[in-house]
C-alpha cells in the first residue's frame, strides 16, 4: 500500500538536507563562505539538474540558517518577487521540517 504523500516529501526533504549538510564539510576549505554558501556550492557541483538541486537546497538550507545566512550580495541581485517567495517557501519548509 502506498504510503502517506506528505511523509514521503517530508522524509525526501529531510534525508536531502541531511545528505546536503553531510557533504557540504567538503567544500569548508572554501575561504569566507557562509554555510549557506557552501550549501549551494555542493548542490551546484553535483552536476545533473543544477538549478533544481541548488533551489531546493537553497530553501532548505535558508529554512534552517535562516535569512541572515544568505549572503547581501547574493540578496542584491535578486528581484523583489523572488524574495518574497523565497521567504515563503522558507517558512513552509521549516514548518515541515520543525513542526511546533
Amino acid at each position: 500500500m502506498p504510503g502517506n504523500l506528505s511523509t514521503d516529501l517530508e522524509l525526501h526533504f529531510l534525508n536531502l538536507f541531511e545528505d546536503v549538510l553531510y557533504n557540504v564539510s567538503f567544500f569548508s576549505i572554501l575561504p569566507k563562505r557562509t554555510e549557506f554558501e557552501r550549501t549551494i556550492i555542493y548542490a551546484v557541483s553535483l552536476g545533473g539538474d543544477t538549478d533544481t538541486i541548488a533551489s531546493m537546497a537553497g530553501a532548505i538550507a535558508g529554512a534552517y540558517y535562516g535569512q541572515d545566512s544568505i549572503p547581501q550580495r547574493w540578496r542584491d541581485i535578486c528581484e523583489a518577487k523572488a524574495i518574497d517567495d523565497a521567504k515563503r517557501y522558507a517558512k513552509e519548509i521549516h514548518g515541515i521540517v520543525f513542526k511546533n
